[in-house]
């Protein structure tokens, strides 16, 4: 049986035919659009592009989506960004249809800044088979897509073409960083394997920039730039490059690495001059031991190349050093001699002269409370409480007809000619008259009334009626609306300085655009400990003319001690400090 016919038959495969087509455009500025033709050719699909990394993407190819502009549709660049994320095919609907997005690898022509390409296809939508067989056959094309242009990328790295289109690119920068930026974006798309690229300036040894190839803008204090920025640095610490190995331990900048982004080939080295560095990540299978005399001859170029750095100029000459001393001493002196008042700042509440107490009059059951702290009250006119009357109103009742029948007997008794009995029963008579006094008086009292003005700043009995109270008990404190002294909390370290008749000035936390003014009355003998500090509570008196505060209105207190000058006052707190830790 003759085997011609098969070898024509596959010679003439019109499959084979477009695959090696493929292979040839490879690194050609046409090799995108023969990507996305045979990808429409073997999906059916209406529409699509190959789009490039950047901000906004950069459109390698087009098909039936017009413009460029209108290549770069919203679903299509979201589709593009989640195939990334995702490192496969993402497939999504949109509108009536699906959109199907996978990566490619790094673009082929090295003259389009963008490191990595998705190929995005839209198509109407389809039986659920047709969309299987959709993704199977993008997963076969990425594959193949990423081995040529990782092919082309390495036979350009042998060839030498990469470290001149890299130099090529730094010196078309706008600056330093941009050209930086630009060349390690054609250095990450060149190299084979590589999946991201850092490029660093270094100086004294030190990383003083850093460009990553996939971010236009860089976060130093973020977690991969200075990991990557730990790589470069320790590669200056050796003569070789530093690449990942399975025969020996990582290094350990490279532990750091992969404890926070995982396992993966690492390499990193440094310029002769050490003036630039480099790291780079490689994909799984990748060997970066192929890429790092490429990426070595392109970091030596790139440091030729840089620009050397102007020597740093020194702006202050001698005489500019002595009019910034001159100009240092003489407001040193200015601060030495203007006064100011001395002033000791502590926190302040402000509280009443007195608090009327208001307690039960007798034992009994509270009946009805209506008041609440913070209540106004008037003297002698708003009921308080009621203490329950019932038992009160039955021995009034008992002892007045007691009264009754002893005014009786004494009558009787005095019929009949009997004065012993009669003065008994009057006795009697008066002893139930008192008893009934004593009772209508504590009906009386059962109505609590506030005896003063003022408002209410404790006792809240509504949730206590028909409780027992006793004869004594606090049920209610009243102090006037407005606060009339304040209690300050001066420190041990400052009270020496506070005397009686010193002013005072009151910042209220409520109010602190309108401080009150106070004179210091005394000062208590015995400290308290006041969150944690030992403190003296220095009583002032406010002065009647100022606007009135609540009681318990908190805010800061500034006690005027005397006169000082700016500079005393400035270096107060630091000179209590050191001979606090010097002990002078």
């Amino acid at each position: 049986m003759s085997t011609a016919p098969a070898l024509a038959e596959v010679a003439t495969d019109p499959l084979a035919a477009r695959l090696r087509e493929l292979r040839q455009a490879r690194g050609q500025e046409g090799w995108a659009g023969v990507l996305l033709e045979l990808a429409r050719e073997l999906t059916l699909a209406e529409a699509g592009a190959v789009l490039g990394d950047g901000d906004p993407p950069v459109v390698l190819a087009s098909e039936r989506a017009g413009t460029a502009e209108e290549a770069l549709r919203p679903a299509w660049v979201a589709a593009a960004a989640r195939a990334h994320v995702a490192r496969g095919v993402w497939a999504g609907p949109v509108g009536t249809g699906w959109v199907f997005a996978v990566p490619i690898g790094h673009a082929a022509a090295l003259t389009v800044p963008a490191s990595r390409a998705t190929l995005v296809l839209e198509l109407t939508a389809r039986q659920p088979m047709d969309l299987v067989l959709t993704r199977e056959r993008l997963v076969t094309l990425a594959a193949l897509a990423e081995a040529t242009t990782q092919a082309a990328a390495g036979s350009l790295a042998v060839s030498g073409a990469l470290a001149s289109a890299a130099v090529d690119a730094m010196l078309q920068g706008a600056d330093q960083r941009r050209g930086l930026f630009a060349a390690a974006c054609v250095l990450a798309k060149g190299a084979p394997g590589v999946e991201r690229l850092a490029l660093a300036r270094l100086s004294g040894g030190r990383v003083a920039s850093l460009v990553l190839a996939d971010q236009p803008s860089v976060d130093p204090a973020a977690d991969l730039p200075r990991l990557l920025a730990g790589l470069v640095e320790e590669a200056g610490d050796h003569d070789e490059p530093l690449a990942t190995s399975a025969d020996g331990p990582p290094t350990p900048a490279q532990q750091a690495y992969a404890a926070r982004f995982g396992a993966s080939p690492l390499l990193a080295l440094m310029g002769p001059n050490h003036r630039l560095g480099l790291a780079t990540t490689f994909r799984e299978g990748a060997a970066p031991a192929e890429a790092a005399p490429g990426l070595a001859s392109a970091l030596a170029l790139l440091e030729r190349t840089l620009a050397p750095r102007p020597p740093r100029l020194n702006p202050r000459s001698r005489r500019t050093w002595l009019m910034a001393l001159a100009g240092i001493a003489a407001v040193i002196g200015v601060l030495a001699v203007l006064p100011r008042a001395a002033m000791v700042e502590a926190p302040a509440t402000l509280q009443p002269d007195w608090q009327q107490v208001v307690s039960a009059p007798y034992d009994g059951v509270l009946d009805a409370s209506s008041v609440q702290p913070g209540d106004e009250v008037v003297a002698n006119s708003t009921v308080l409480a009621r203490l329950m009357t019932r038992e009160i109103e039955l021995e009034i009742a008992a002892a007045r007809a007691r009264a009754a029948n002893d005014l009786r007997d004494a009558t009787v008794a005095r019929a009949a000619s009997q004065p012993a009995q009669e003065q008994l029963a009057l006795l009697s008579a008066k002893r139930n008259e008192a008893q009934l006094a004593l009772l209508e008086h504590r009906l009386a009292m059962s109505q609590l009334r506030s005896p003063v003005s003022g408002v209410i700043v404790s006792g809240d009995l509504r949730r206590s009626i028909g409780q027992p109270v006793v004869r004594g008990q606090t049920l209610f404190e009243i102090a006037p609306p407005a606060a009339t002294r304040a209690e300050i909390h001066v420190l041990d370290e400052d009270v020496a300085l506070i005397a009686p008749g010193q002013p005072v000035r009151i910042l209220p936390a409520a109010e602190p655009d309108r401080p009150r003014r106070a004179i210091v009355q005394r000062v208590r003998p015995m400290a308290e400990v006041v969150q944690g500090r030992n403190a003296f509570l220095v009583v002032a008196q406010l002065e009647p003319d100022d606007a009135p505060l609540r009681p318990g209105s908190e805010g800061v207190a500034r006690i005027e001690t005397g006169q000082t000058t700016w500079l005393v006052a400035l270096l107060r707190q630091p000179v209590r400090y050191l001979r606090r830790l010097l002990w002078i």
